[in-house]
């Protein structure tokens, strides 16, 4: 992956442009009422993952536009979550690792989740120096290594029919809501793991 720089900051790789940011009036939606699903009304292959998950469309078009740091790409946070890649700088990891404040991560069954993207070693520096939550959040700031990653559910919105929200939701992937589900972020859940303090 090619570093892009923007204002002398490196823009992560899974930051979404202006470019990218979908127009909702360009992707209509409907929740189908027979079978309580949301859907696509021009519904395309790549639209839901391998359990059925409806995703948040977003153009491809990195670089171009203005960085809209603080929002990720829905596809470019997936990849960095499942590959794993890196979320600054987008290469593969052999082993993830990631930056995390645990306060804001959501417990339960001991085990907490994050749809937080990994961060790599060589781009740990880089990640706490720009982004303003880990900088000011350094004293709450952990380097975990998880050895037991696994998918948890999704973070987006959830259909309640007629063009009715509830937006921002945490929804697990046995919750029945997740067929009214548009994800937005991909969220695993870590059991084991090795953390370091980095303040």
């Amino acid at each position: 992956m090619s570093e892009i720089k923007h204002k002398g900051l490196v823009v992560p790789w899974v930051a979404i442009w202006s470019s990218e940011i979908p127009d909702p009036s360009d992707h209509p939606l409907a929740l189908d009422h027979k079978t309580n699903t949301l859907r696509y009304l021009d519904e395309r292959p790549l639209d839901r993952d391998n359990m059925g998950t409806l995703w948040n469309r977003a153009g491809l078009a990195r670089g171009v536009g203005e960085p809209v740091f603080g929002e990720v790409h829905s596809y470019r946070q997936r990849a960095c979550m499942t590959v794993p890649r890196c979320q600054v700088c987008g290469h593969r990891m052999e082993r993830i690792t990631f930056l995390l404040t645990h306060s804001k991560e959501h417990v339960e069954s001991n085990v907490f989740t994050t749809g937080t993207p990994p961060t790599c070693e060589s781009c740990k520096d880089v990640a706490i120096k720009q982004c303003p939550h880990l900088r000011n959040n350094t004293d709450r700031l952990y380097w975990v290594v998880p050895t037991d990653v696994r998918i948890w559910g999704y973070w987006g919105d959830v259909a309640l029919g007629d063009s009715q929200w509830n937006r921002h939701q945490l929804v697990s992937v046995v919750d029945p809501r997740r067929h009214q589900l548009l994800a937005k972020q991909l969220v695993v859940g870590i059991q084991e793991y090795v953390e370091t303090p980095v303040g």
